[in-house]
């Protein structure tokens, strides 16, 4: 079936309607915008960054701080970049104060902040989103050694914003450039019995297809594999 559009030009004088024919299009590739549709928000941020956020909390025991970060939209997500900067701020066990403009900070990209709450917290608290969550892009709150909850903030007029909840995912940024293809794994064979009898070579330890029927080698075989098992707790004797 042929797919009719119609487009209408207009000249200074007249107009004149043109009927463009076209066939085998399908309906479906008409509407299709190519966008990335994004239904639950996710926003991934690097294992450096949370190796860095580690560091400074082992050295600011009990207290809070923030450190802002540049990030953007992708396919997969907001990607948080491993890019920071510790602005100068004073803090206690709940508060942060900055004591220095972050607005060329801003400037620079820095469009994310990454808060510390010193004890077990899944949410921000009021001050937080009135004070901090709205004027970033996206905010991030560090707990416990793990970054437990975080809000998007989307300009949708002139006196509001949007802020919608997202999760939080780890990222390896550096593994994408680790060639890993001269290293392949090798197969053990056993040939080693702990209690003076025969070794066993060839034998598969990753072997899971039907076992074979028992017979005295493969009752030692088992054996074996259960001292092998249980070598943790003998490791103490």
């Amino acid at each position: 079936m042929k797919n009719i559009r119609e487009k209408v030009m207009f000249g200074q004088k007249k107009h004149k309607k043109v009927v463009i024919q076209t066939s085998n299009i399908d309906s479906n590739e008409v509407f299709d915008s190519e966008l990335t549709i994004i239904e639950s928000p996710k926003i991934l941020v690097s294992y450096k960054t949370l190796v860095i956020c580690n560091a400074i909390s082992q050295k600011l025991k009990g207290q809070e701080f923030s450190l802002l970060l540049k990030g953007g939209w992708s396919k997969e997500g907001y990607v948080v970049s491993d890019d920071y900067v510790i602005p100068k701020q004073e803090v206690t066990g709940v508060s942060v104060d900055f004591t220095e403009d972050i607005t060329p900070f801003r400037q620079q990209g820095y469009n994310i902040i990454i808060h510390r709450h010193p004890f077990v917290s899944n949410s921000f608290s009021q001050s937080d989103v009135e004070t901090i969550n709205t004027n970033f892009e996206a905010s991030i709150l560090y707990s416990e050694g793990q970054f437990t909850t975080a809000t998007i903030s989307i300009q949708v007029s002139d006196s509001a914003k949007l802020q919608i909840k997202a999760d939080t995912s780890i990222y390896i940024s550096d593994n994408a450039n680790i060639d890993i293809s001269n290293i392949s794994e090798k197969k053990m064979q056993i040939g080693f019995y702990p209690y003076g009898g025969y070794g066993y070579e060839g034998y598969d330890w990753n072997y899971k297809g039907k076992r074979r029927k028992k017979n005295k080698k493969n009752k030692d075989l088992d054996y074996y594999a259960n001292y092998l098992q249980d070598k943790e707790d003998l490791s103490g004797i």
